[in-house]
């Protein structure tokens, strides 16, 4: 089985298919784990799991694919171990709203009464270190990218700098792929 993160070549141009944002009413941003809908999804010749984005929410699946997530814009991605290994989307939001605070708080008790749990957390995109991509007006649809993460089944973790295609929004052209080796670094890193 060819690897997710393989499909995933800088020029190339890969159909990731609809992304969808889980609805969550502002009043139940709670910062609650809450396990997504499996949505295997095949690219190329690799099948991936699809997890979402909720807002005030920690979404997982059980790390049984290499899974995809997205789109980022300074959200965490984490790998964690409890009763099997599980891989989430921290669904902050605004930086000092209380859905953001809520994750951050759950995530810290979860992290705090389970030592060692956090296998894996890195942020696909970080407005402080990456840069901005400059785009193909003629062929992309924004000119800002769109960022993915993926963690693999051999515990990798990447992010994946994209722009949508006019012709098909659903359609991504590939223009940055990254392994982030600071995602297991307890020393430098704080959501671990």
């Amino acid at each position: 089985m060819a690897r997710l993160v393989d499909t995933f070549k800088v020029g190339r141009y890969v159909k990731i298919g609809s992304l969808f944002e889980v609805p969550v009413p502002l009043i139940q941003r709670d910062g609650a784990f809450q396990r997504t809908p499996l949505r295997h999804k095949q690219s190329d010749k690799s099948t991936f799991t699809w997890l979402s984005y909720a807002p005030g929410k920690i979404l997982w699946t059980p790390l049984t694919h290499d899974v995809l997530s997205g789109p980022f814009s300074g959200c965490w991605m984490v790998l964690f171990n409890h009763f099997g290994q599980k891989v989430g989307h921290l669904g902050t939001t605004e930086p000092n709203s209380d859905a953001t605070r809520n994750v951050y708080q759950v995530w810290d008790n979860f992290r705090q009464n389970h030592p060692g749990a956090v296998l894996r957390a890195f942020k696909p995109y970080s407005l402080d270190r990456d840069e901005l991509p400059v785009g193909k007006p003629q062929t992309d649809v924004a000119e800002r990218p769109t960022w993915f993460g993926v963690v693999s089944t051999d515990l990798n973790c990447y992010s994946i700098t994209t722009f949508p295609q006019r012709r098909d929004p659903n359609t991504y052209r590939i223009v940055d792929v990254r392994v982030h080796r600071e995602a297991l670094n307890r020393a430098v890193n704080v959501m671990i």
